[in-house]
């Protein structure tokens, strides 16, 4: 992973663990080495420690080894370089360290030289210069590079988007089976990039494998917990907002897709997604009718509740139950208001109360063919008759309620 401090020292740890694991000590011992001549952190306490002593030259030159690691931090520390893109500012960042440590620009230009003999973009670009001057040969080899260098990049994307993506799909697992399932990917995606990376350069380091798969069980392991737990969340959040509009009678709620596969029954025994289902279902129905009949609304401009003077007679149907403190209804089924399509009632004379009250009685609005197909998709489902928005029961015979 670079010199990105933290990252760094951790990425030290784990390939020196893995190094003891496949029974070479003498590997772990010199990881750390290469750490205390070149890291942010290591360095720099190494070099503080050696000029105490008075090593002032041992000093100086862990500072330019801190130098170094340095440049290479503030452009990336070399983090998924075999990706194009990536694999530019991680040179970008060896060069500048160089120069940060001292002023090697041999070494800064040597690495550029590197690059641009070993990397996708860097080599494709000078095969064809070689290309243009003749020398063939020169590149054949080159496109053979660069063609090794696709291949990492391939692998280390791979990776990288399997990891990502099982992590994402934890999201409405339980913590411990999200634990797991990310531990199992980073681990799968840490030892089998190492190792297919090292495999095209011809030679595999045991330790690097088995400490790259450990560090990848443990980033994945951590990953998996926190978008279980960041899902968790997100669901507590949607059930108590769906909670408060239920309470309050607002309209559906937009919820999250792990809150959707979550949530179960609320009021009414049905859920507030399959509460959106059916009024999709019944929306369709009044616009197709609505289309196939021109006059239909021109037809329903009246403020007289046809549907409740049906079911209960002793209402006038001349009886005006618009409530005067309302100036404009919206119907709950269709969504439109009383302006873009005339003719919405209540299917209950209710107080300005009845929205907070214990009552049964349901304070919405509605157009007359809207709660007609809403109660036929009710029947066909066999659910009950039920306001979409409050959940209470509405009239379904003469002076009665559903229940």
């Amino acid at each position: 992973m670079g010199n990105i401090p933290v990252i760094h020292e951790v990425s030290t740890s784990f390939g020196s663990l893995g190094d003891l694991v496949t029974g070479n000590p003498s590997g772990a011992r010199v990881r750390w080495q290469n750490y205390a001549e070149e890291s942010v952190i290591g360095s720099g306490v190494y070099a503080a420690v050696e000029a105490g002593k008075g090593n002032v030259s041992r000093a100086e030159a862990l500072g330019k080894g801190m130098g170094r690691a340095t440049g290479k931090a503030l452009l990336g520390g070399g983090a998924l370089r075999d990706l194009p893109v990536l694999h530019e500012l991680a040179t970008c960042g060896e060069s500048l360290g160089d120069m940060i440590g001292g002023g090697d620009s041999e070494t800064a230009r040597k690495r550029w030289e590197h690059y641009a003999a070993h990397s996708v973009a860097g080599s494709g670009i000078y095969a064809m210069v070689q290309d243009r001057v003749g020398n063939r040969d020169e590149a054949i080899e080159l496109r053979k590079e660069m063609g090794k260098a696709g291949a990492k990049a391939g692998i280390t994307a791979g990776a990288v988007a399997a990891t990502v993506g099982i992590t994402i799909s934890t999201a409405g697992m339980g913590m411990p089976a999200a634990i797991a399932a990310g531990a199992a990917a980073g681990a799968a995606a840490g030892a089998g990039a190492t190792a297919g990376v090292q495999a095209i350069d011809g030679k595999v380091n045991p330790g690097d494998v088995v400490g790259n798969g450990l560090m990848g069980m443990t980033a994945g392991a951590v990953a998996g917990g926190v978008t279980s737990q960041v899902a968790a969340r997100a669901i507590a959040a949607d059930v108590e907002a769906l909670a408060i509009g239920e309470a309050v009678g607002t309209r559906p709620l937009v919820m999250s897709a792990a809150t959707r596969a979550v949530v179960g029954a609320g009021a009414g025994g049905l859920s507030r997604c399959v509460i959106d289902d059916m009024l999709e279902e019944t929306r369709t129905r009044v616009q197709q009718r609505r289309e196939s009949t021109v006059q239909e609304c021109t037809e329903n401009h009246i403020y007289t509740n046809i549907y409740e003077t049906q079911f209960n007679p002793a209402l006038n149907s001349t009886h005006n139950i618009m409530p005067d403190d309302v100036e404009m209804l919206e119907c709950a089924i269709c969504l439109e208001t009383e302006a873009e399509c005339p003719g919405i009632v209540k299917v209950h004379q209710c107080t300005k109360h009845c929205e907070s009250d214990d009552s049964s009685c349901c304070p919405h609005a509605f157009h007359r063919d809207c709660i007609e197909e809403w109660r036929v998709v009710c029947n066909q489902r066999n659910e009950a008759f039920t306001c979409p928005e409050c959940r209470r029961c509405l009239p379904n015979s003469a002076g009665k309620n559903s229940v």
